[in-house]
């Protein structure tokens, strides 16, 4: 059931009984005039649970109800004629539709129906006046500062309410949100158990590739290009075998361990690992390092499991005949690296949930959502930032911003 509904079903209990009290107390009141007076107050109580399914069936449109609220106004001012004129203390019953107006719509339409309870109560002290207008004045102005009041009053303490209420919403939204993180975390360490057997199994099979590798690379016929291509071959088996050894130990809650180490040497060690993939793709990928070095400290292999997630992606937004660029300079006390790429850019959607886990913008493609999550991730253990953006000329922008230290590594 909507705040709205809730509301209104509430108001329109509480008025029924109210009315049912007052025609009871009123019973035996020779100023009521019968049987006007039931149909009046009959009357009343339809305009007031008229507002309440106005509210219900168009809560974005006020003025229906604001209108039936009104209509209250004038029922009661019938009321007041018929129960003694002058000399009736009904009056109270205009603070009905104060009430209502404050309980079931906005600031607004509580205004106007204040105004319009002030003005329906001094046109009927005005028409009641047989002389006497000083007196007259008096009770218009002392009863409208009355009303007045008690709208405000009463407004003050509905948005009391409703400021609380929307906070126990908020807080009841964030409580079910962290109860849905909480079982995402068991989910999560649970499937970190599961990989890291597959890791461990991941790994043996790197090594196999890696003690068959050797073995052809101790041919001393083989061919300059084969033996290149094998030593590449090689490399992508060490790097796998030590990805492969990181995940392991992370599905053990191992932390990283970092050691002196060179921005621009990291990043240049992928590009041979790549380079095969872009000439498939007819794509280039474009190195320009720093011109100085860039001291930081790494875990090699995860930072070099970042910038192989990095490349493939950006090779992966610009397609066959695009380009790729990778810049690594210093900033500050920071080493900075860029991967630049010729495609589309992101939508600002997907910026925006850019990093989030399982959030891809190429399931179409395979992608799972994973591997920026995991750059990131790894940024982060380093002490770093990942952040991205589009480019002005187009393309996306990643930029991975990790802290320098003092002494130079050998590149």
């Amino acid at each position: 059931m909507r705040a709205s509904d809730a509301l209104s079903s509430r108001y329109e209990a509480g008025f029924c009984v109210f009315m049912a009290a007052l025609a009871f107390l009123g019973r035996d009141n020779p100023s009521l005039e019968y049987p006007a007076i039931l149909y009046l107050f009959g009357l009343l109580m339809l305009l007031n649970l008229l507002a309440g399914v106005a509210l219900r069936l168009r809560p974005e449109s006020p003025l229906v109800s604001t209108a039936f609220i009104l209509a209250n106004c004038g029922t009661i001012t019938a009321i007041l004629a018929h129960s003694g004129g002058a000399a009736s203390n009904l009056w109270v019953l205009y603070l009905l539709p104060i009430f209502t107006v404050c309980l079931l719509l906005g600031a607004r339409e509580a205004a106007g129906i204040t105004i319009g309870v002030v003005a329906f109560n001094a046109a009927f002290i005005l028409s009641q006046t047989r002389g006497g207008w000083s007196i007259a004045a008096f009770e218009i102005l002392l009863k409208s500062g009355f009303f007045t009041f008690t709208a405000l009053l009463a407004w003050r303490l509905v948005a009391k309410d409703r400021n609380a209420r929307a906070q126990l919403r908020s807080e009841s939204q964030r409580a079910e949100q962290l109860t849905m993180r909480l079982e995402g975390a068991a989910a999560l360490s649970n499937v970190a158990l599961v990989s890291a057997g597959v890791a461990h199994d991941l790994r043996n099979a790197f090594m196999v590739i890696l003690g068959f590798s050797d073995t052809i690379l101790g041919d001393e016929s083989l061919s300059a290009d084969s033996r290149d291509g094998l030593e590449r071959v090689k490399r992508m088996a060490q790097l796998g075998g030590e990805m492969s050894q990181q995940l392991a130990r992370q599905g053990a809650d191992a932390k990283f361990q970092l050691s002196p180490d060179d921005l621009d040497a990291v990043a240049s060690s992928v590009i041979p690992l790549v380079q095969n993939v872009f000439l498939g793709k007819n794509a280039r990928l474009e190195a320009t390092p720093s011109s100085e070095p860039c001291a930081i400290r790494a875990s090699r292999a995860h930072l070099q499991r970042l910038f192989l997630n990095l490349f493939l992606n950006a090779l992966s937004a610009s397609g066959n005949g695009g380009s790729v660029r990778l810049t690594t300079r210093r900033d500050g006390d920071s080493a900075v690296a860029t991967v630049e790429d010729d495609g589309p850019g992101f939508s600002p959607e997907a910026l925006a949930r850019l990093f989030g886990a399982y959030e891809t913008t190429r399931a179409a493609q395979g992608g799972t959502g994973l591997g920026l999550n995991l750059c990131a991730r790894i940024a982060r253990e380093h002490g770093g930032s990942l952040a991205a953006e589009n480019r002005p000329g187009g393309g996306a922008r990643l930029t991975l911003r990790l802290p320098l230290i003092a002494a130079s590594v050998p590149r």
